[in-house]
């Protein structure tokens, strides 16, 4: 089983290559989502082997953390809880195939 990810952030550069030495994740993608063309990494994983809170963790450490855009409820959920309990300023929006 698979999942996908979107994360939005400052500057993804610097990140890809932390996500891609992720046992579990399959897919990184660099790309730019809806206007004003906010810099987002995509991230196919497999939570059978990664779990997501763990790709939260990485994200939240990472420069510039800034939306998740979220493809299940479940993500959605753990996502809000996570914003809510480290106070961050990241947004949360579910991903809808919009493209990167």
């Amino acid at each position: 089983m698979q999942e996908t990810i979107v994360f939005g952030k400052g500057d993804f550069w610097s990140t890809e290559a932390v996500f891609l030495m992720i046992k579990g994740v399959q897919l990184v993608e660099l790309g730019y989502i809806d206007s004003p063309k906010a810099e987002v990494l995509k991230i196919e994983y497999d939570p059978d082997i990664v779990a997501f809170e763990e790709l939260l963790q990485v994200f939240f450490k990472s420069h510039d953390p800034a939306a998740i855009f979220c493809t299940t409820d479940r993500q959605m959920k753990k996502a809000q809880h996570y914003i809510k309990v480290l106070k961050l300023p990241a947004t949360i929006e579910m991903y809808e195939k919009r493209g990167i």
